[in-house]
């Protein structure tokens, strides 16, 4: 993120501080596209708030503590859910949070911003449902990510790879051949070919050309997206609150 940006939205983000306030929600209209926001960042909090409402989403309630996720997705039926996953944050509780808010509403979108290189939490998010998953320290790729989920009929389902696939799919896509695969997580090669038979599977391909391909193209391999490229450069509302 450049020093600029960092700054233009530093001051920005003060125009969403106290709307709405923790845990708070605000009325919408029937034809408005909504959003339930989780961090426990005192900055990323309110400027992530800012950055949805850039992509005229409304910001409905902000939360600190991942474990309101599912009683605000529930009572306030979001179209969109924004999580900020701290470094602290264990994967596994993501994992959790996440699959319960999908289970309460089907057709929500999740996207999920982390620190660059993590991988347990990029796994984790995929595996519980996020749609995308983007370094928080690329604005315009948080930016992309929103535009690209922010659409009239919602987006194509992503295929719901576990975490072990997933793990080992991202693996393959930086390179890695069965046997390392296998040597860097203690399991044999027949397993590694088990697991990767079923991601062939399920995200309908033949070929490990095919299936890199897909993890490049869908943020398993950490790989900025063509979308993403596209959008690095902010786009700013014409109006600030």
């Amino acid at each position: 993120m450049s020093i600029e940006f960092e700054n233009d939205l530093r001051v920005r983000a003060v125009s969403v501080a106290s709307r709405p306030g923790e845990g708070a929600a605000l009325a919408v209209t029937a034809d408005e596209t909504t959003a339930v926001l989780v961090s426990s960042d005192a900055f990323w909090n309110p400027a992530l708030a800012w950055l949805v409402e850039a992509e005229g989403v409304r910001v409905v309630a902000r939360a600190s503590e991942l474990e309101r996720v599912q009683s605000l997705v529930t009572s306030l039926t979001p179209d969109l859910l924004l999580v900020q996953a701290h470094p602290d944050l264990e994967p596994a509780r993501l994992y959790k949070r996440l699959r319960q808010a999908r289970k309460a509403r089907p057709e929500l979108r999740i996207v999920v911003v982390c620190e660059r290189g993590d991988s347990r939490l990029r796994d984790c998010a995929l595996a519980g449902g996020a749609a995308r998953v983007v370094d928080i320290e690329r604005a315009g790729a948080i930016l992309g990510a929103l535009r690209s989920v922010h659409i009239a009929d919602g987006v194509a389902e992503r295929p719901l790879l576990t975490r072990r696939e997933l793990e080992i799919l991202r693996l393959v896509a930086e390179g890695r051949t069965n046997r390392d695969v296998a040597e860097l997580l203690w399991v044999s090669d027949q397993t590694v070919k088990f697991h990767l038979a079923n991601v062939y599977r399920k995200l309908g391909v033949k070929t490990r050309a095919e299936a890199v391909e897909w993890a490049r193209k869908n943020d398993v391999a950490g790989v900025v997206a063509a979308e993403d490229r596209l959008a690095a450069r902010p786009r700013f509302p014409s109006k600030l609150h």
